[in-house]
């Protein structure tokens, strides 16, 4: 699929998926921050919520990192 004028979509994916991801990761760090602050929430609730928090942004650090790491590999076997 080619739009003659602005390239192939997946020129078009690539260059919008870092702002995406890097918008999400800190937007998920700005969220466990908060969490940590609010002293509103019983502790089982709260240490629930930073868990889930802290999971979501590791998955999407290691997945990030990981998508780096083949496109590296991608460009080094050219």
């Amino acid at each position: 699929m080619k739009n003659e004028t602005n390239g192939s979509l997946a020129a078009r994916l690539r260059k919008v998926w870092f702002p995406t991801l890097a918008f999400a990761l800190f937007t998920i760090l700005i969220l466990g921050v908060w969490e940590l602050y609010r002293a509103d929430a019983p502790y089982a609730i709260r240490v629930s919520r930073l868990l889930g928090i802290f999971l979501a942004f590791l998955s999407l650090a290691v997945t990030a990192l990981v998508t780096a790491y083949f496109n590296t590999r991608d460009l080094l076997a050219d």
